[in-house]
């Protein structure tokens, strides 16, 4: 395996969070697998892996990493960094524009790299809407390159910490391995369209997700064929979980990897504090926030910071705009029409990150960052 072409993706990973200068969080994994794949005999693995991510205002970058060590000695890893922008509030619809690179190896077999860059045009709030857009980009291994190009459709909704998001997409390339000859070829153009959904559950100490799709290939033989998958993450202290899951994948046209079955246990550590099932949110350090109805239309919100100067918030009521809180002793207050329901909220002190209060769920945002929860009454 040419590990050296991994090398830019971790300089990506130390350097993500300079630019960003908002929220990030650093995970890191090891644990055991165990694979059914076609044409390969069935085999435990070791599994290490690291995921960054970091998100501004309007941008996150997201990089990660994994290895696995078989039991016959061979290695196979693969990384990706995707980051993205998204424009400023323009009534119901922005911009986005969305870039990705991908490397994959396996021992004494040459990388599969690829790279992509789309542009979308986004609908709706954070709460629920969707986006359009194509992209184009290529993939390559050794001295064999070959375009790609892509048109994709998502859709997202929100209700309290569950979140669903469903994609349709149209990809066109050509495989750049040959399967059958075991040999690095460009073959004819190959066009396959995958439909897909996603829900994810993030309350306290205990993150759930689960995910299917079916993907319908072009050409001759036409074929289809699916996948799906379940993660479960149970924080058993505010930097350190244990996190299991099981699925199926799908063929792997580019680099002409065969479907496979596994099954996973890992533990994590987190640099960044997370919510634990153990711990009691209110004894756990840090800014609190509480919320009172004083009319029908005026809601109160406090947020208590020990030693604070100054504290922002922002969220879907502030249309994601910065507000300065109005001190009140050790008390900041914000007192705004808010109707009743769910809303999503982070706050920023002294002009740090800006984060999640400890006593509220916390949930990822359509960027990928951490927003917290507060249901108006």
């Amino acid at each position: 395996m040419r590990r050296a072409r991994l090398i830019p993706f971790f300089l990506c990973a130390v350097v993500a969070p300079a630019p960003l200068c908002a929220q990030w969080a650093l995970t890191a994994d090891a644990g055991v697998s165990h694979l059914r794949q076609a044409g390969i005999p069935e085999s435990n693995a070791q599994t290490f892996g690291a995921t960054l991510d970091a998100a501004g205002e309007r941008s996150v970058l997201r990089t990660s990493f994994l290895a696995a060590l078989a039991a016959s000695g061979s290695w196979t890893s693969q990384g990706l960094v995707v980051g993205s922008i998204v424009g400023p509030n323009a009534g119901m619809a922005r911009w986005q524009l969305d870039g990705a690179l991908s490397a994959f190896g396996e021992t004494s077999e040459a990388s599969t790299t690829s790279a992509e860059i789309a542009a979308r045009a986004r609908l709706g709030t954070s709460l629920r809407g969707g986006a359009l857009g194509v992209g184009l980009g290529s993939n390559s291994r050794g001295s064999t390159r070959n375009p790609l190009y892509r048109a994709q459709g998502d859709g997202w909704w929100s209700i309290g910490v569950e979140r669903v998001i469903a994609s349709v997409a149209l990809t066109r390339t050509r495989s750049i391995f040959s399967v059958a000859s075991n040999t690095q070829a460009s073959s004819p153009s190959v066009s396959y369209l995958d439909v897909g959904a996603n829900w994810r559950h993030d309350a306290g100490g205990l993150t759930v997700g689960a995910g299917g799709g079916l993907r319908t290939q072009s050409g001759s033989p036409h074929t289809s064929s699916g996948w799906g998958a379940i993660d479960a993450s149970a924080w058993l202290s505010p930097r350190f979980a244990v996190a299991v899951g099981a699925g199926r994948t799908l063929d792997d046209v580019v680099r002409g990897v065969p479907h496979a079955a596994f099954v996973s246990v890992a533990v994590r550590i987190a640099i960044q504090p997370h919510a634990s099932m153990l711990a009691r949110p209110q004894a756990l350090a840090g800014p609190r926030i509480s919320v009172e109805r004083l009319s029908d239309d005026l809601l109160r919100v406090d947020v208590r910071a020990d030693g604070a100067s100054r504290i922002e918030m922002m969220g879907d009521f502030t249309n994601w705009s910065p507000v300065v809180l109005a001190a009140n002793d050790n008390v900041w207050r914000l007192e705004r029409a808010i109707a009743p329901g769910p809303h999503r909220i982070a706050i920023r002190i002294d002009g740090g990150p800006w984060i999640v209060p400890v006593n509220l769920p916390r949930i990822e945002d359509d960027l990928g960052g951490t927003v917290g929860i507060i249901t108006a009454p």
